[in-house]
């Protein structure tokens, strides 16, 4: 035998062992595969049943919420001759959940729920000792409360995972009760009161990345609204919707509000001045030649955008040529913000509208007290979960 054969039939043998170890492998690949289809076909299906509950919230929600006690209606006001005004008032940036040690920001921000709580009204009682002054000079019948999203602290960031007081779900539950506070509280004082909820915003989100289709719906933003409207049902003065877009146009009594969280503006040295100058410029070259057409078609118009709103930043101003208000926060300054050299007061803003002067006097309420420090370390979870709501 030759030498060339015998190594034929050494090798033959190894080679076959490698095929079949191919094969078997091949094979592995094909059910581990096979596997993952499956996998991603039940994440779809329950998905897709998880949206369809969302769908489904209010009535559940109005099902399992008890209702807020309505206020003694209010009388109305005598001021015959007074050039009516109404409230325009911000409420965003809560991010309920977030827990802020004062010992990581060197004192200068602290934060939990029981602390959002004496803030939230603060807020109120500072609205209506103001409009209890104006009402001097104008007749003030309604308000308008706009909810500018980052309603709850999520868990889009690990860190956030890891220290938040108690889960989304639980956070949507707590903001929601306080939206439906805060407009209860109002309307005890005006004769109607309209809450417009921004849903989708960042902080709320159920997405790892930001997400446009669907978004405003796969959002505790939404939920926390819902459970609000459940709260005040038996409030007859007051309306509640839920914007059906990220960004959107609202009419707020006979002007035009381009409503949006924010974060869909970009900043520059971390201040947003010229992201919304840019963000105007784009809505308002689509939408005058939206307008343009219309009139050519002698179609009714619409689209049109007088101001804007917003939150995100955490820092309340006026923006560009007094057409854009940034909205505060709840929360203040937190460990991220101190770790940057930044620093924000708890601030909500409110204005006041006409149809003489439009939007004017807008003014910004500082929430934080010495008596926060006596709120660390409250446990809410338990008041939240087996509390009942009252006014």
């Amino acid at each position: 035998m030759s030498r060339k054969r015998k190594r034929t039939e050494r090798t033959q043998p190894t080679q076959d062992l490698v095929e079949v170890v191919g094969d078997v492998a091949g094979a592995g690949r094909l059910e581990s595969a096979r596997a993952a289809m499956r996998l991603l076909r039940g994440e779809l299906r329950a998905t897709q049943e998880e949206l369809g509950r969302a769908l489904d919230v209010r009535g559940l929600m109005e099902e399992a919420a008890r209702a807020i006690p309505a206020p003694p209606k209010w009388r109305g006001q005598r001021g015959r001759g007074k050039p009516r005004v109404s409230l325009l008032a911000l409420l965003g940036d809560l991010h309920i959940g977030e827990v802020t040690s004062p010992r990581e920001t060197e004192e200068w921000g602290r934060y939990n729920h029981a602390i959002a709580e004496a803030r939230v009204g603060r807020y109120v009682a500072a609205l209506l000792r103001w409009v209890r002054v104006l009402r001097a000079g104008y007749r003030m019948d309604a308000a308008d409360v706009v909810v500018l999203g980052d309603l709850i602290s999520g868990d889009i960031h690990e860190e956030l995972m890891r220290s938040n007081e108690f889960p989304p779900p639980v956070q949507a539950i707590a903001a929601g009760r306080l939206v439906a506070g805060f407009a209860s509280a109002l309307a005890g004082a005006f004769g109607e009161v309209r809450v417009y909820g921004v849903s989708g915003s960042n902080h709320s989100r159920l997405t790892r990345g930001y997400q446009f289709k669907g978004g405003t719906l796969n959002s505790f933003d939404f939920v926390g609204m819902e459970y609000a409207r459940a709260l005040l049902r038996g409030h007859g003065n007051v309306g509640v919707e839920v914007l059906g877009a990220k960004k959107m146009v609202q009419r707020i009594r006979g002007y035009d509000f381009l409503v949006g969280h924010g974060d869909q503006v970009r900043a520059w040295m971390g201040i947003p001045w010229y992201g919304i100058e840019r963000d105007l410029r784009r809505e308002a070259v689509r939408r005058l030649a939206r307008i343009q057409e219309q009139i050519r078609r002698s179609a009714p118009v619409s689209g049109g955008m007088d101001y804007g709103l917003g939150g995100h930043w955490h820092a309340p101003f006026v923006g560009p040529s007094m057409r854009y208000l940034i909205n505060g926060s709840l929360s203040g300054t937190n460990e991220y913000d101190h770790s940057a050299g930044r620093h924000a007061q708890p601030q909500q803003v409110a204005a006041l509208l006409s149809m003489n002067h439009g939007l004017f006097a807008p003014i910004m309420f500082r929430l934080d007290d010495d008596s926060d420090a006596a709120l660390e370390g409250r446990d809410s979870l338990a008041g939240i979960l087996g509390g009942e709501a009252d006014g």
